[in-house]
């Protein structure tokens, strides 16, 4: 849910040595499309496009792509201690979270016994928007390297 809900974006959970390959194809494709001249439709948000090109993707990318996510950082961000600990609160989460796969991952070891508690919120929080905002870095890397195998990288610097 969020602006760029039409868009694609990279499955963070596909890194298999095949997968890799196709990213890295997809890249080639995309090299190829860059030195012909020719146009490759291709719908990505800024939080794919950024990486790409050596630029940290921000939080407002994020919120283009995960509203939902967003949100519910900044209501932990506001929570008072009572939401978050004591026999009336109203949230009950542990250290992990879902990519955008839905695939739930730790956000440190342990992860799945650490609950969230007023204390550890501003962590979590970093924990959260660190592993949100890289969860696809491995496979735009492959498309980078694909990219470059058809573009030689100080020419594709000259594009951005």
């Amino acid at each position: 849910v969020g602006k760029n809900q039409d868009k694609f974006i990279i499955n963070p959970s596909c890194r298999s040595r095949i997968h890799l390959r196709m990213y890295r194809f997809l890249g080639q494709l995309m090299g190829m499309a860059i030195r012909t001249g020719v146009m490759l439709t291709v719908d990505f948000p800024s939080f794919f496009w950024k990486p790409l090109v050596g630029i940290q993707p921000s939080m407002k990318d994020l919120n283009d792509v995960d509203l939902s996510l967003c949100k519910f950082l900044d209501f932990i961000k506001n929570a008072s201690k009572e939401q978050l600990e004591g026999s009336h609160r109203s949230l009950f989460e542990k250290f992990q979270i879902p990519l955008s796969d839905t695939t739930v991952v730790l956000l440190k070891p342990g992860g799945d016994n650490i609950d969230l508690t007023w204390s550890n919120r501003d962590e979590y929080i970093s924990l959260a928007r660190r592993v949100r905002l890289n969860e696809s870095r491995i496979q735009t890397e492959a498309i980078r390297k694909g990219i470059t195998d058809i573009v030689p990288q100080n020419l594709l610097n000259l594009c951005t």
